[in-house]
């Protein structure tokens, strides 16, 4: 923040740096869009996105996406002033790129996908699960698949059955779905959390408790609660990549949770040893924790459970 020159500086190296560089790099960005200004943030994006075109054709096109991402809802934070929006608007950035990507760039993820492969094969209890969710979600009638084709006889022949060909490939089509998940959901939350650090480093050099003020009081609006648990709800209707992105829209509504928990722990006046139970409970265990977050999120944008505790309190 000493200057222009110096901003470009740190988000250029920053941006070459493996695993975190990326995520330090796009939050430099954000904060110099909300301090300073949407001109001079614009001006240092070039900067920034020479590492992010390195990383893409190394291959990997997360970092890129994960600087626009940011880039576009920290506009949105500066102009609207509203922390729940501009979650809105990354959520939906990461998902017109994700398209864009799996779309335009169809092996960009091989990567993920063989990866995700290597651990499933090496995990029986994986494969089994998986092949459990193949069964329930979709049935294959043999007769349908091979009666009056000319390979007929030669599956017939074969010492290998059509039932182990049509479950593998089913199995390599729910691995290559799942990775699209994973990395879909990681890229969303991946661009909330930058954009929470970029504002939490603002609050720092300028406005001292101004990030935790603003995190304890995010909250959804009934309408964009109803836009995004519409937009889910919809997205789930659809094959592909359905699942893939209506992961991605929960994630306004996981972050929501998530600051609930810390604003009433606070109102309430526990110790902060709570949200480390809170946390750690998130990590061991959030597929369970996932879901009831989301409800609890929800419900608080129609009782408002932050003022009903203050309330209670006096």
């Amino acid at each position: 923040m000493a200057g222009p020159r110096q901003a470009a500086v740190a988000s250029l190296v920053l941006g070459f740096i493996p695993i975190f560089g990326p995520w330090l790099s796009s939050a430099a960005i954000a904060l110099v869009v909300l301090q300073v200004g949407i001109e001079k943030g614009t001006k240092i994006l070039p900067w920034a996105l020479i590492p992010g075109v390195f990383w893409f054709y190394l291959g990997d096109p997360g970092f890129l996406m994960l600087l626009l991402t940011v880039y576009c809802a920290a506009l949105v934070l500066q102009v609207q002033r509203s922390l729940s929006l501009s979650l809105l608007i990354a959520c939906c950035s990461s998902a017109l790129l994700f398209v864009a990507i799996v779309t335009f760039l169809p092996k960009a993820l091989d990567p993920l996908v063989s990866m995700i492969t290597q651990v499933v094969s090496s995990s029986d209890e994986l494969r089994e699960a998986i092949s459990t969710a193949q069964k329930t979600d979709q049935g294959i009638d043999k007769e349908v698949l091979v009666a009056g084709s000319a390979e007929q006889e030669v599956f017939e022949k074969s010492p290998v059955t059509l039932e182990q060909i049509t479950a593998q490939g089913n199995l390599e089509e729910t691995i290559k779905k799942l990775a699209y998940l994973l990395f879909a959901w990681a890229s969303a939350l991946s661009a909330c959390l930058v954009l929470l650090i970029g504002r939490w480093w603002q609050s720092l050099l300028y406005r001292p408790g101004a990030f935790q003020e603003e995190f304890h009081g995010l909250r959804l609006s009934l309408n964009l609660a109803f836009i995004i648990s519409l937009a889910m709800f919809l997205l789930m209707q659809v094959a592909g990549w359905g699942y893939a992105l209506a992961a991605m829209f929960s994630i306004p509504i996981l972050l929501t949770g998530i600051a609930l928990v810390h604003s009433l722990v606070k109102i309430a006046g526990m110790s902060v040893h709570w949200l480390g139970m809170f946390y750690l409970g998130l990590i061991l265990m959030g597929h369970f924790l996932y879901l009831p977050l989301l409800i609890i999120a929800l419900l608080d944008t129609a009782f408002d459970f932050r003022n009903r505790l203050k309330v209670s309190k006096k």
